[in-house]
C-alpha cells in the first residue's frame, strides 16, 4: 500500500468515525431506527439514499473528496431528520413506564409508543410490555364492555369471563340466555394451507 493509499485510508476511516458518532448519538436519543419511525417519508427515502451513497462510497472507496461529500451528506441527514421530528412535536423517548399487575399476579408494562418499548425492554430486562396504541386496538375488540362504559362512566372491569374450551380460554360475552363465544384465531392462514 502506496503512502497515498494509506492516507486516503486513515481519511475514509475518520470520516467513518464521524459518521457513526453521530449515528450513535441519535440511536442514544431516539433508538434504533426511532427517527425514521417518526419522520415522514419523504425524508426517509432521502436519508436512506444518503445511507446508500455512503455504503457505496465505503464499498468502492472512492477517493477522500467524494467520500468526504457521502459522509456530510449523511450526518446532515441524521441531523434533519432530528430536527423535523422535533419540529412535528415528537419527544425523545423517556423509557417512562407504567406496571400493572393482574388479579394473577402477571406483571403487564405500558409505554406511550413504540419507541419506548426498547427502552424499556432493556431497562426492566423483557415482559410484557404493550403500548398505548396497542391497548387501543385491544379495547376496541371489547365492543359490549365498551358500550357499558359509555353508560356507567364510573364502572370498572373487576373481572373479564372466559371459560374453558378444549383446553383453551375463550372469551365469553352476553347474558345466559344470549351467550356469545369469541374464540381466538385458529384458522390455517391460507399461505400455509396445503
Amino acid at each position: 500500500m502506496s503512502k497515498n493509499t494509506q492516507k486516503d485510508e486513515r481519511i475514509r476511516q475518520s470520516y467513518i468515525q464521524e459518521v457513526d458518532k453521530v449515528a450513535y448519538n441519535m440511536e442514544q436519543i431516539w433508538g434504533v431506527n426511532g427517527l425514521e419511525k417518526l419522520a415522514n417519508k419523504e425524508l426517509v427515502e432521502k436519508f436512506n439514499n444518503a445511507k446508500k451513497k455512503m455504503n457505496i462510497a465505503i464499498r468502492d472507496r472512492v477517493e477522500p473528496v467524494l467520500f468526504s461529500k457521502a459522509a456530510n451528506n449523511l450526518k446532515k441527514g441524521y441531523l434533519a431528520l432530528d430536527k423535523a421530528v422535533r419540529l412535528d412535536g415528537h419527544k425523545p423517548p423517556t423509557g417512562d413506564v407504567w406496571k400493572a399487575v393482574s388479579k394473577e399476579g402477571k406483571e403487564f408494562y405500558i409505554v406511550k409508543n413504540e419507541l419506548e418499548k426498547d427502552i424499556v425492554f432493556e431497562k426492566i430486562g423483557g415482559g410484557i410490555i404493550y403500548a398505548l396504541e396497542e391497548i387501543a386496538c385491544i379495547l376496541e375488540t371489547l365492543h359490549e364492555v365498551n358500550e357499558c362504559k359509555k353508560i356507567f362512566r364510573k364502572a370498572s372491569v373487576e373481572k373479564f369471563d372466559c371459560i374453558d374450551i378444549d383446553g383453551r380460554k375463550v372469551k365469553v360475552t352476553g347474558h345466559d340466555k344470549d351467550i356469545k363465544y369469541h374464540e381466538p384465531f385458529d384458522d390455517i392462514p391460507p399461505w400455509i394451507e396445503e
